[in-house]
């Protein structure tokens, strides 16, 4: 769990990174045993989809990517393995018109853990 300090911490940090023209991605990762976060992220969800996801799923984070375009993080369950994850991120996604976005599918240059 972070707590409000670490997250204005990070959030500065990734101000700054920001500030310098870096490109980011933030998203769930893997614990200790491989199982991951038990949270899902969707993204490019619409305005009108996430009024929709606000009242059926409760979302543990939104995060304005674009104009009317959200990220949202959604959590179901305490912990996934990945059997789980692609499933319910598939299904989360087609509900709330979303896309997935896995981590293999990101290049890793330089990737920090803050």
């Amino acid at each position: 769990m972070i707590r409000a300090a670490e997250a204005s911490r990070f959030v500065l940090w990734v101000r700054a990174l920001s500030a310098r023209g870096y490109d980011l991605f933030v998203g769930p990762t893997q614990r200790a045993g491989g199982r991951w976060h038990g949270v899902v992220l969707i993204e490019g969800v619409t305005a009108k989809a996430l009024a929709q996801v606000q009242a059926e799923a409760a979302p543990v984070l939104v995060v304005a990517t674009a104009p009317g375009r959200h990220q949202v993080w959604v959590r179901v369950a305490e912990t996934l393995d990945g059997k789980t994850a692609a499933p319910w991120a598939r299904t989360l996604a087609a509900r709330y018109m979303g896309v997935i976005r896995q981590p293999k599918q990101h290049a890793r240059r330089g990737v920090c853990r803050a």
